[in-house]
């Protein structure tokens, strides 16, 4: 047998690896090495950034799972090489790793290292640059690969809204239109007028069609199916919204159907077929396994419709390991509202969500914020991808207020939750916002959010110095009388119709309150959301349900002759008098005008005639 000189990454990974037959282990080592020796002596000679600066990098340097994905999906590191680094836990031991692999390759391989470590740690890498003063155009040795380093910076810098671990996933080549629905009631009307592939845009649901037809759909609550996912043994997550496809079509005019979904299918490291198509129909659940799965899709062929969305089962087939490793496709959505005080100071609220990458959770989030007078700031949503009951840190500047300071992804909720961020400041403010893994120091998403981007549509509702009170605090009529409320409101569906035509409730949250069983669970689930509301939003669910319930509310009245004057009766009587004295003043002013103008005319013309004077008595 040639003797070769194995590095030690190839000893590193004989006593990681688990064991295999021994001629194997020698088949792919020799292969390997003797790929080593056919490169030149000139492309390992360690004159490159990554080999000058090594100690210092390995020290300092912080390589997280989706770095070594992007150097995966980007460089020669192999498979096995990947899961070799992805095995240790400490991150001096992943860099050393890293570094017997790399560390013969040449200069355009060591360049996309470079780049890599650079997206991850700009800090660590411009500090070691600053003190090496030569150009950075000496770290490669022709001219291609100084071209690819002048542009790497911004190439860091372009959004990506695709992922590159679902890339092998990305089979479909044909165009897709993307239509606008029409809306009827809570029903999507999607209109195709030709054959091919169709999306919707308010929901990302994918047609291919023959022919020209018309599907109607609505955007289902998977809570409506609570207990029949309960029933399920072996535990399941839903990972994708739940559609109500109303329209019997002939599976000849549809052909396939394309559920979206938010799993990582290139970072999802169990057994594809558990993700499955939740299908009720006729009162019966079927489980339905993909036809193929194509980047964010879960797609069916020859489907027929009713209920139907995309969830993972059975969770207990995965291994403990993998199911902390679960990762989905993430956005970061970003909401400010601002108060101007009387001194010009200005308070910056803003409102930071973590959601699974669905088009249906953040035109409902975003429905909820704008209710709320928060406008949508326009950032890159595109995050790193997150994984399953993760808690991430959530940074902003020192002096800002940020509560609360984790966040837990979830791939569904009801009501998903954010973290606010308050901070002082005139119209020079900025805001820096991160996002980091609870356990690291590698951000996954950061922004700098400026005044102009904050002051956009500042708070009409807001007087200066106003503070909005916590709910717990809430002094209003439908918090003072909650358990008599919940116990005595026997009409709950129009106040819920009503609730939700004005946008006080998404759609799923009506749902979620509809199909619980007795008036008083529907009032108590109600309550789960007014708690969070504000004070024009409770007078709101006080009126609908003076109107459809006024003998109760009238006895609460009845009772309580001095608590039923609830703060908008008293706010908007306050107003109506002031609104009276400034007409009154107004009216005054006009009058003495009136008055003093006629006094000077008439003295002009006729100095015989008797001098009249008007005035009125002083109003105090």
């Amino acid at each position: 047998m040639k003797e070769y000189p194995w590095e030690n990454i190839e000893k590193y990974r004989g006593y990681i690896t688990p064991k295999q037959p021994q001629e194997d282990i020698i088949v792919d080592l020799d292969r390997k090495n003797w790929n080593l020796m056919k490169k030149p002596q000139s492309q390992r000679n360690g004159e490159h950034f990554i080999d000058r600066h090594k100690q210092a990098l390995v020290e300092r340097i912080k390589i997280p799972y989706p770095a070594v994905i992007d150097l995966y999906c980007s460089s020669p590191l192999t498979e096995d090489e990947r899961d070799d680094i992805l095995k240790i836990s400490d991150t001096e031991d992943r860099m050393r790793c890293l570094y017997y692999i790399v560390r013969d390759w040449d200069v355009c391989e060591k360049q996309k290292v470079y780049q890599i470590l650079y997206k991850y740690n700009r800090k660590v890498i411009n500090d070691l640059k600053n003190l090496r003063k030569s150009s950075q155009l000496e770290e490669c040795k022709t001219s291609e690969d100084s071209e690819m380093l002048l542009m790497s910076d911004n190439a860091m810098k372009e959004d990506d809204m695709g992922c590159k671990l679902c890339d092998k996933y990305q089979f479909n080549q044909d165009p897709v239109k993307v239509i606008t629905p029409t809306k009827a009631g809570h029903n999507y009307l999607l209109s195709m007028t030709s054959p091919g592939l169709f999306r919707c845009s308010e929901s990302d649901i994918q047609f291919r069609v023959t022919q020209p037809v018309t599907i109607e759909y609505e955007v289902g609550s998977w809570s409506n199916y609570t207990e029949i996912l309960q029933n399920l043994r072996g535990g399941y997550e839903i990972i994708g919204p739940l559609f109500n496809i109303k329209s019997r079509v002939d599976p000849n005019i549809v052909t396939a159907v394309y559920l979206p979904h938010c799993l990582c299918l290139g970072g999802f490291k169990g057994d594809k077929s558990l993700i499955q198509c939740f299908h009720y129909k006729d009162d019966n659940l079927v489980l339905e396994t993909p036809s193929r799965l194509e980047g964010k899709y879960a797609v069916l062929e020859n489907p027929t419709f009713s209920c139907i969305g995309v969830i993972l089962y059975p969770l207990s087939l995965l291994q403990e390991e993998i199911i902390k490793l679960k990762c989905y496709h993430g956005m970061v959505l970003l909401f400010s509202n601002t108060i101007i005080r009387e001194d010009l100071r200005h308070q910056y609220r803003l409102h930071l969500y973590l959601l699974p990458s669905v088009r249906t959770v953040e035109k409902d989030v975003v429905l909820y914020e704008k209710r709320h007078l928060f406008h949508k700031i326009h950032k890159p949503p595109q995050i790193d991808v997150v994984y399953y009951k993760k808690k991430y840190r959530i940074n902003g500047p020192l002096e800002a207020r940020v509560f609360p300071r984790m966040l837990q992804y979830d791939s569904h909720s009801e009501i998903y939750p954010f973290t606010e961020i308050i901070i002082e400041g005139n119209r020079n403010t900025e805001v820096d916002v991160s996002i980091l893994p609870e356990d690291e120091d590698v951000a996954v998403w950061e922004s700098v959010v400026s005044a102009e981007e904050m002051l956009k549509f500042p708070s009409t509702g807001s007087q200066p110095g106003d503070c909005l009170p916590l709910p717990e605090q809430s002094d209003h009529f439908v918090v003072r009388h909650r358990a008599v409320l919940i116990r005595m409101i026997s009409v709950v569906d129009p106040v819920l119709d009503d609730l939700l035509d004005q946008y006080l409730l998404t759609y799923e949250q009506y749902q979620t309150v509809r199909v619980q069983k007795t008036n008083e669970e529907k009032m108590r689930k109600l309550y789960d959301y007014i708690r969070a509301w504000g004070n024009n939003d409770k007078d709101k669910v006080y009126r609908s349900l003076r109107e459809h319930n006024e003998p109760t509310i009238k006895t609460l009245e009845n009772e309580f002759p001095a608590d039923h004057n609830e703060p908008h009766r008293f706010h908007d009587a306050y107003v109506r008098l002031i609104l009276y004295v400034i007409i009154l003043i107004f009216l005054y002013n006009i009058i003495s005008l009136i008055s003093n103008h006629s006094h000077a005319h008439v003295t002009s013309t006729s100095k015989t005639s008797p001098e009249y004077t008007f005035s009125l008595p002083e109003i105090h």
